[in-house]
């Protein structure tokens, strides 16, 4: 299903907007000019005088398709929540309407009537409501089909899965699935702690669980939610009513059930996570206008130079929620004499692999250049947990805490844990686990201001020629 959303319906959702955009200029077209012509309907449609607004229609499908394309606006969020409304369609909107409004002053479009423009932007605005009014209804009613859902599993007693359960049932387009593939009871289990952990087996990255914390005593409690943790499995906990007051700030409505979220993660909220991306298209862009395509003619001849072969190496990596990438490089290795099984194996100093411009390349950072290409189509950000090569990533997954939890965000060019000292390929596992460690605090602490910080490290070490790379 995840296929089949992002490869058919999402680019339908994103063909019917462009439609409300140009119909919506039309109408608003006709309702303040074509009135003033005594023509036929067909030559309204021709009138000279029409093709001077064409421009408003074009900037208005690129910036629309833009902004709808950078913040995922095809997307259908699983929870109803207060900020979604703004977060999808009003913030996109004002965006697109100052973009506009800035494009009619910087072309000295002034001559272009203000009841044409208050016409256009309040039918598309209605348009595109009514489109993602129908949009959720159409996802909901996938998801009550078994599509696109998300697997709940409830630690708790026989009343809480219960109430989960006839919630589910009653509301099937949240698209939960509860996966307690059997119910506690006593004879079943010798303890609380059994039937926990006979649900934490069932569980997978990305996964929602439900804890009632009376249910188990605290050092169980520690115990399940760690290993919960280890499977990037995202943790709540069932307040009881009675103590809202002291976690509204905190809290929120899942079900029939008010809960806290184990970890706080400021990229979920609010504008946080358009906010980013946002930042992350920017970046990207200006970075591949103004440096990168100069930066990888000179490199690339280099490397042609020095190594014959391709310029850029394309590597499997791991990223959001798990799922695989092809992470862009430019080329640091012999390519004649590194098959794909030694390429994944895991660089070190002296690397007899790496020749001497690729060595270069490495230690300033700058063959990590053509990853500004994967962050501009979504699968990395500017700032993140550090991407790893799947053998590499299965291994640690296996052997580090909490190292599943990194897969909460995208993985980025730079990180905290690179600027805090830890980079470049090792075996030690007590070294992994610090960076992991990191990553974690990274994703718990994030902030606008904190990626600007980052960045800014990270541009001082290269100009320094401190960074730790090999």
């Amino acid at each position: 299903m995840f296929k089949k959303y992002n490869i058919i319906i999402k680019p339908t959702f994103f063909i019917i907007d462009i439609l409300i955009i140009i119909i919506s200029f039309f109408l608003g077209w006709w309702l303040r000019i074509g009135y003033e012509y005594q023509l036929s309907i067909c030559n309204k449609f021709v009138n000279p005088f029409f093709y001077k607004y064409g421009s408003i229609l074009i900037i208005s499908i690129i910036s629309w398709a833009i902004i709808s394309l950078t913040l995922n606006l095809q997307h259908v969020p699983r929870r109803n929540h207060s900020t979604q409304f703004w977060k999808y369609f009003v913030y996109p909107q004002v965006i697109q309407i100052f973009i506009l409004l800035f494009s009619i002053v910087f072309s000295n479009l002034d001559f272009i009537p203000r009841l044409f423009l208050a016409y256009f932007i309040s039918l598309q605005f209605v348009g595109l409501w009514i489109s993602r009014k129908i949009r959720k209804l159409i996802v909901k009613k996938m998801r009550g089909l078994g599509f696109n859902f998300v697997r709940l599993s409830i630690i708790g007693n026989q009343n809480v899965i219960d109430i989960t359960k006839n919630w589910v049932k009653k509301n099937p387009e949240s698209g939960f699935y509860i996966s307690n593939h059997f119910e506690f009871k006593p004879l079943n289990f010798n303890s609380q702690k059994d039937y926990a952990l006979s649900i934490i087996e069932l569980l997978n990255t990305g996964d929602y669980v439900l804890i009632q914390s009376e249910f188990l005593n605290k050092k169980d409690l520690i115990e399940i939610i760690d290993l919960a943790e280890d499977l990037g499995a995202y943790i709540f906990h069932i307040i009881d009513i009675e103590t809202i007051d002291s976690f509204e700030t905190n809290g929120r409505m899942l079900g029939p059930h008010y809960i806290i979220k184990s970890r706080f993660e400021p990229l979920k909220g609010g504008m946080s996570i358009i906010n980013k991306r946002i930042f992350d298209v920017i970046f990207s862009l200006l970075f591949l206008i103004f440096i990168y395509w100069w930066v990888y003619l000179i490199v690339g001849l280099i490397i042609k130079l020095k190594s014959p072969g391709p310029i850029l190496f394309k590597q499997k990596r791991v990223g959001y929620k798990g799922r695989i990438f092809y992470c862009n490089k430019f080329r640091t290795m012999k390519y004649n004499l590194v098959n794909e099984k030694k390429a994944n194996e895991l660089t070190s100093v002296g690397d007899s692999r790496i020749f001497p411009f690729g060595e270069l390349l490495r230690k300033s950072n700058i063959d990590e250049f053509p990853q500004f290409i994967n962050v501009l189509f979504g699968e990395m950000s500017v700032v993140g947990p550090r991407p790893h090569m799947i053998s590499e990533d299965t291994k640690l997954a296996n052997s580090l805490s909490k190292y599943r939890i990194r897969y909460w965000v995208k993985p980025g060019i730079t990180g905290l844990a690179a600027m805090s000292g830890y980079r470049g390929g090792t075996e030690d596992l007590n070294e992994m686990q610090k960076r992991i460690n990191i990553d974690i605090k990274y994703i718990e602490s994030w902030t606008f201001w904190l990626d600007i910080k980052i960045c800014w490290s990270t541009f001082t070490e290269m100009i320094g020629g401190k960074s730790k790379g090999h």
